[in-house]
């Protein structure tokens, strides 16, 4: 985090026709909030990392869908009484307190779950004629198929 990703892929997108970026982060700060959620829902005072099973990741990725929404490619978050899009609320509820200080432990948990989210959607938007700019860290970025 913090590092300038961001900052660079959106100078060259600027320079780029056509082209959208991709952020592992903003899945992994999508199944953060829904792990958070979850956590809420069951009575926790505060986010337990036992919430993090197979069966409940695999719930949340489910919840997850990539595609164009009036006309721009983003991430719909549908479940847990959730139903809104990144760019909805990537500046604002992804950044709260209860995303932020989980995702570390979120992320170590669903690698897998986003390098295949991931992968899926830069193929949709490739196929779209989009030039995808991929932001996130070089560990993760070097599983996904481009």
């Amino acid at each position: 985090s913090g590092t300038g990703k961001g900052t660079t892929v959106d100078k060259i997108k600027a320079k780029l026709p056509n082209a959208s970026t991709w952020s592992n982060g903003n899945c992994f700060r999508s199944l953060t909030l829904l792990a958070a959620t979850w956590c809420e829902q069951q009575g926790k005072s505060e986010f337990d990392p036992a919430c993090l099973t197979p069966e409940n990741l695999a719930s949340w990725a489910g919840m997850l869908e990539f595609g164009q929404f009036d006309g721009k490619f983003d991430i719909r978050i549908n479940g847990l009484g959730l139903d809104t899009r990144v760019s909805e609320i990537a500046d604002t509820v992804l950044k709260e307190a209860r995303v932020g200080k989980n995702i570390p432990t979120v992320a170590q948990e669903t690698q897998g779950e986003v390098v295949k989210f991931a992968g899926n959607a830069v193929q949709k938007m490739g196929e779209a004629g989009t030039v995808v700019l991929l932001e996130g860290r070089e560990q993760t970025l070097n599983f996904i198929p481009s």
